[in-house]
């Protein structure tokens, strides 16, 4: 979700500091492929680096840009967890604040309990497997009163070997 409108202070800040706050704040990304996710944060810190006259460390990208399959997720009607979600969404915005590296750590390992604990219930209720799901990777996007994305770019899974129940399953959804 782009929101550059709300930010303050964008006449102190120089060339970097804004493209780092946007893909920091602003881009979201998923692909099945690990390959091309590391190559879509390798590509983000190198537009950072062009510009920077001392290089620094990438922008943290943890739960912005993910491998999953994003053509699949959880259904609308399946129960979820509602202790794990509420704690889930609580440890990713502290993790999101925290600045110590053990701290982050150990907020990630909970964020990950708790995503997978989200994901083994809705698998449960799931005739296919979900891996990912928008609202709970991105759930941050999907709060507030600019709930959700101001643009999104896709590629069609092209050559894509799709079996009948597949195809079927996305025809219904």
């Amino acid at each position: 979700m782009v929101v550059l409108h709300d930010y303050k202070g964008w006449g102190k800040k120089n060339e970097v500091e804004i493209k780092k706050h946007i893909i920091q704040e602003s881009i979201y990304g998923v692909d099945l492929d690990a390959g091309a996710v590391d190559i879509a944060r390798l590509r983000f810190w190198l537009s950072l680096v062009v510009d920077e006259t001392k290089p620094q460390a990438l922008p943290n990208l943890d739960y912005k840009i993910m491998q999953g399959n994003s053509l699949l997720g959880i259904p609308f009607n399946t129960v979820v967890d509602v202790q794990a979600d509420q704690k889930f969404e609580h440890y990713k915005e502290l993790y999101f604040e925290e600045n110590e590296p053990e701290k982050k750590k150990e907020l990630k390992e909970k964020i990950n309990y708790y995503i997978q604990k989200i994901l083994d219930t809705a698998n449960q209720y799931s005739s296919y497997e979900i891996n990912f799901d928008f609202k709970l990777f991105f759930s941050e996007v999907y709060h507030g009163t600019n709930a959700g994305f101001d643009i999104v770019i896709g590629n069609p899974p092209y050559g894509a070997k799709l079996s009948k129940e597949e195809k079927d399953l996305f025809k219904e959804m």
